[in-house]
């Protein structure tokens, strides 16, 4: 990505506990990449971003959390 002039990876991430009985699984095992793309992000110079999945009872301070929790 770095080489194509790529600065910047939209990753979509839904909160493993959020999920419901269909996407329970993905998002567990999608969870566990996300310190691989940050460490890729640094090393490579290209920016990680992240586009939160929309779920039940999601509210600023749910946002905070699951910022807190991806960094």
């Amino acid at each position: 990505m770095a080489r194509a002039g790529i600065g910047v990876a939209v990753v979509s991430w839904y909160p493993p506990s959020e999920a419901d009985p269909a996407q329970s699984a993905s998002a567990e095992r999608s969870d566990s990449l996300v310190p691989l793309l940050l460490r890729a992000g640094v090393a490579t110079g290209v920016k990680v971003a992240f586009h939160i999945e929309p779920y039940k009872r999601r509210t600023a301070q749910s946002v905070r959390k699951d910022l807190a929790y991806i960094y």
